[in-house]
């Protein structure tokens, strides 16, 4: 099998870490913006699903897409899920009551289930079985910084700006 050149793979896993540090970002950067949320919304009872309705949809259609990407092109469900993943945190940042706000996270985690499991999807078809390891290593550690960096980014963007963004 033709694998792509080394510039054509730092190019591809370069794109695939920016999208998997999107989508993980999200995951984590609402937690400092939660208090500044529920003051804005006087919302108190539904801080729970700001952050549960992510990642409840974003694993209940893990499968759904794996099922997804077997039939259909990973180009097109991969860009299909990072633009789902796009749309729910706009209607999020444009939230004008906490109703909307849940509805947007949960469109967002629906997209991040397609950008997890096509990113690994991706890594599978473009790299040789010896660099598979090391560039889901990769992804992995990319995922995990974006993690650590959520709460503070999210802090800042709180304090500094606006917690919509």
């Amino acid at each position: 099998m033709d694998y792509p050149q080394l510039a054509q793979l730092a190019l591809i896993m370069t794109a695939l870490c920016l999208a998997v540090f999107c989508v993980a970002l999200d995951n984590t950067i609402i937690s400092t913006a939660i208090p500044r949320i529920s003051d804005d919304f006087h919302a108190f009872g539904e801080i729970g699903w700001f952050g549960s309705a992510y990642l409840l949809t974003s694993c209940a259609f893990q499968l759904l897409y794996g099922k997804l990407y077997s039939y259909f092109s990973t180009k097109l469900i991969f860009m299909s899920s990072l633009g789902v993943f796009e749309v729910g945190s706009l209607i999020s940042g444009a939230a004008p009551n906490p109703t909307a706000l849940i509805i947007g996270r949960a469109i967002a985690g629906l997209g991040t289930g397609g950008v997890l499991n096509g990113s690994m999807l991706i890594i599978g078809s473009v790299a040789p079985l010896s660099k598979r390891p090391t560039l889901t290593g990769i992804m992995g550690s990319i995922y995990g910084i974006a993690g650590v960096a959520g709460p503070l980014l999210g802090g800042a963007f709180t304090t500094d700006v606006s917690w919509r963004w």
